[in-house]
């Protein structure tokens, strides 16, 4: 789903991201309210660019899953995950 998402921001010569309108056909998809797929891109774009790099993208997958299963999202994420995130995303291609 992300490959083929950002797909224009490669061959555009970008950052393999995936911006918020792609992301949000794609979180959409999860049958979440809006109010939580708003804190999942809060929480998920930790570089705060209003874009997904790959890693970033997987956060928020997986937020969206935990939410799914009616687990409450978290006010911010953990400080380790935050960091990992952070760093996926600085070393998007």
């Amino acid at each position: 789903i992300f490959e083929i998402s950002a797909q224009p921001a490669i061959e555009g010569g970008g950052l393999a991201t995936m911006g918020m309108d792609a992301a949000k056909e794609v979180l959409e998809r999860s049958k979440l309210p809006p109010s939580d797929l708003w804190h999942i891109w809060q929480l998920a774009d930790v570089d705060g660019d209003g874009r997904l790099a790959l890693g970033e993208f997987c956060c928020a997958m997986q937020l969206a899953s935990f939410r799914r299963h009616g687990h409450d999202l978290p006010a911010m994420l953990p400080a380790e995950l935050a960091a990992t995130v952070a760093a996926s995303a600085a070393l998007a291609p």
